[in-house]
């Protein structure tokens, strides 16, 4: 899951950057473009949400269990 959560949050980042560098094309000027961009922000954003839990189930883990 951390792995995965890493992954997704850095598609945005691999997907902007792309061959040409950052920001070199017009990004989103037409619809589909607009989608992509806008399914990006989402994958990015369950990213860091999904890093957020398993490192809390990996700090849980790591106190032992609870009473």
């Amino acid at each position: 899951m951390l792995i995965g959560s890493l992954l997704g949050l850095g598609m945005p980042v691999i997907h902007v950057i792309g061959a040409e560098g950052i920001f070199h094309g017009q990004i989103a000027k037409s619809n589909p473009a607009f989608l992509f961009v806008w399914t990006l922000h989402v994958l990015g954003v369950l990213g860091m949400f999904s890093l957020i839990l398993s490192v809390r189930g990996l700090w849980s883990l790591r106190r032992g269990p609870q009473r």
